[in-house]
């Protein structure tokens, strides 16, 4: 009997060591991964100073091109989900790029800096960044069971990715000569042989989530894609809202409004306050099971909703007073807080899909959502200041259809859970 005891014990005690190392990789993977996310938009904004910006429109549409033949790639790679295969060769290819990025930069810096040469760079690494998003994030949804997703996501999607992208550009304060672009671009080879490697460790340590039954059909997968097009439309054009304001003010007035923004300490503890509640909320899910979710879900797109409606109103005047714009920038960044918890839940949501399935529908919905987005930044980047400022109803009509069509996704998925509920085991 004492034996059976210890034995039990002793394989509960090695269980949560190997769920702590698994976690340790997995915040790792997330760490680097959108550290390079951060540190590719700053070397490639970089590089593009002298060739121009007027051209990144046309180069994004050749991104979204190459972005979704990238896709389609994986679902070959990644048949039978296949996932690893997929990691392989696009990290194989990752790494080979940013190597001989950084051999060329360092060897042939007038060859590399030619206008052609870069206008390539910035189209490899645009796609790059975005595709090793959707690879980890595909990755993990594989391995993880829905207790263990909800437990463990808000704390990657809030505080890991937070501290990566807050300190990728301290990082990387270069001042971009040949040898410090050459030596950003070396690290983010290393980094990607790094994640490489954690992919592998990652992939022995915790084997394929397989304790929970699924049959959830198209009509999910339809809702799914809609809440995550329209969370991205809802952040989008509240950002776009303030952004339109301020880009008509004069300079001192904006600088004005910017020292009076960094004075307000409110904001930073409301932020953490809902960082701490969405963590909670992730173990409160954890505990009542996936059919409470949705209900989560439109708690929190609900108080973004208010946020975002209140915040809109001294913004839709003409000339709103520089004290409005600064309440309004306040409220528009708890807005995004909030709308950043979507991305979570919007994660959790495939863990309702069959694990066989659950890799490549994934790939098929965030290639689409993030080939739309740079489609709608380009045909607003068309508009005038002017013409900006006139559509800040607009704006505030779309972000309120967004989130509707949001909480009427997370309530049909609802739906199609209660009726088809995962069985779990603890």
């Amino acid at each position: 009997m004492l034996n059976t005891v210890l034995k039990d014990w002793a394989q509960c005690m090695k269980a949560k060591q190997q769920n702590f190392i698994f976690f340790f990789i997995v915040s790792l993977l997330f760490f680097i991964n959108f550290f390079n996310f951060q540190m590719i938009g700053v070397i490639k904004n970089a590089l593009m100073i002298p060739v121009g910006f007027n051209q990144v429109p046309k180069l994004k549409l050749i991104s979204i091109i190459l972005f979704l033949a990238s896709g389609y790639v994986i679902l070959l790679l990644s048949r039978k989900a296949n996932v690893m295969r997929a990691i392989k060769y696009f990290l194989l290819a990752f790494i080979t790029l940013f190597a001989l990025s950084a051999i060329f930069s360092y060897a042939m810096p007038v060859w590399f800096r030619q206008s052609s040469v870069i206008q390539t760079f910035y189209v490899l690494s645009n796609t790059t960044s975005l595709i090793s998003i959707i690879l980890v994030w595909g990755f993990i949804n594989q391995k993880f069971t829905f207790k263990q997703a909800a437990r463990t996501y808000p704390i990657l999607g809030t505080v890991i990715i937070g501290i990566a992208i807050f300190y990728a550009p301290k990082f990387l304060n270069l001042s971009f000569n040949d040898t410090s672009e050459a030596a950003a671009l070396f690290i983010l080879s290393i980094n990607y042989a790094i994640i490489f490697g954690l992919y592998y460790w990652a992939n022995q340590k915790q084997p394929k989530a397989s304790d929970e039954k699924h049959s959830m059909g198209w009509h999910y997968w339809i809702a799914l894609a809609a809440v995550a097009l329209f969370i991205k439309l809802a952040d989008f054009f509240s950002s776009l809202a303030i952004k339109s304001k301020l880009t008509i003010l004069s300079k001192e007035a904006f600088f004005n409004i910017l020292k009076r923004d960094a004075q307000q300490t409110t904001t930073g503890l409301i932020s953490l306050l809902i960082i701490l509640l969405i963590i909670g909320y992730g173990f409160f899910i954890a505990y009542k099971g996936f059919k409470h979710f949705a209900s989560i879900a439109l708690v929190i797109f609900g108080i973004a909703f208010v946020i975002g409606i209140i915040n809109f109103s001294p913004i839709i005047k003409n000339t709103p007073a520089e004290a409005e714009l600064v309440w309004s920038m306040h409220g528009f960044q708890i807005v995004a807080l909030l709308l950043s918890a979507g991305l979570f839940l919007k994660e959790l949501a495939f863990l309702g899909i069959k694990p066989e399935y659950r890799f490549s529908i994934k790939v098929i919905i965030d290639t689409c959502v993030l080939s739309i987005m740079p489609l709608i930044q380009w045909l607003t980047a068309t508009l005038s200041p002017n013409s900006l400022k006139a559509n800040t109803l607009a704006f505030m009509i779309i972000f309120i259809v967004a989130l509707i069509v949001v909480g009427a996704g997370f309530i049909w998925m609802n739906k199609q859970i209660r009726h088809a509920p995962l069985q779990q085991n603890k």
